[in-house]
């Protein structure tokens, strides 16, 4: 099924599956940080908020229960750098750490950073309940263009930091 989605930077694409235009476009995702063989990484596409990280295989599975002996070896490395280079470079403290089983095409690891103008509990919840209100805030508030480049600028910190 094609939809068509607006990237953080205001562009609009048709796609079929968000994971696999992220594979194909490789280096031209807005956001890249990383590739591998086995998964691809790159910041939320529809969600300007610096250090989003989405980790996502790029393999169609739905599960970590359908990961092969090498992804799962991966991916847990994968998380373990992303976090510390968010830690490092970031200067991000906390992140919610979200995966859902029932997206239809790849697994992906949401890395969503808590910023201190997340914890705003009668404006977005409380806890994990506040991430679905952050996203939809983010989405219709944030594509300014100083946000945009904070959103750029944390992808470069932390494609640099992966890559050394």
């Amino acid at each position: 099924m094609t939809r068509i989605i607006e990237d953080f930077t205001g562009k609009k694409r048709e796609v079929e599956c968000i994971g696999c235009t992220c594979a194909e476009l490789g280096k031209d995702t807005p956001g890249y940080i990383l590739e591998t063989e086995l998964f691809h990484i790159h910041q939320d596409q529809e969600v300007p908020i610096p250090g989003f990280v989405i980790l996502s295989t790029k393999r169609h599975i739905e599960s970590v229960a359908d990961f092969t002996d090498e992804e799962i070896k991966e991916f847990g490395e994968l998380l373990r750098k992303i976090r510390m280079a968010q830690r490092e470079v970031l200067d991000i403290e906390k992140v919610y750490l979200v995966q859902e089983e029932d997206t239809r095409d790849h697994f992906h690891m949401w890395m969503l950073p808590r910023y201190e103008w997340m914890l705003d509990e009668a404006k977005f919840g409380k806890k994990v309940s506040s991430a679905r209100p952050i996203l939809t805030y983010a989405r219709e508030n944030m594509k300014t263009p100083e946000n945009i480049t904070a959103v750029q600028e944390a992808a470069e910190k932390l494609r640099k930091f992966l890559n050394e």
